[in-house]
């Protein structure tokens, strides 16, 4: 599980970054790993590694009911939404 940790912080934060020197890169590993931590995770059941580290009780009823009020409001959105076929059809008819 370690390798999976480091891959992604080699990959996601530091790959594409030139460090003039090695204090430069051990402050930005310090950093990358600040902000891995902090970032919820889908395993952890959007918790941070951190909260979970500290014990944080997870409430499976409220997250069940955040999720089916996202769905509903993702659905909602989606029927309201005018795709561009439409409206390009409104205003260009033959």
């Amino acid at each position: 599980m370690i390798e999976a940790v480091i891959k992604q912080i080699k990959y996601r934060f530091l790959k594409l970054k030139v460090f003039k020197d090695r204090g430069e890169l051990l402050t930005a590993i310090d950093n990358t790993v600040e902000q891995y931590n902090n970032r919820p995770k889908q395993i952890h059941f959007a918790n941070t590694p951190l909260e979970v580290l500290g014990g944080v009780e997870i409430d499976f009823a409220e997250m069940r009911q955040n999720n089916e009020q996202a769905r509903k409001d993702r659905l909602e959105e989606n029927r309201n939404f005018k795709c561009l076929k439409m409206i390009y059809t409104t205003f260009h008819k033959e």
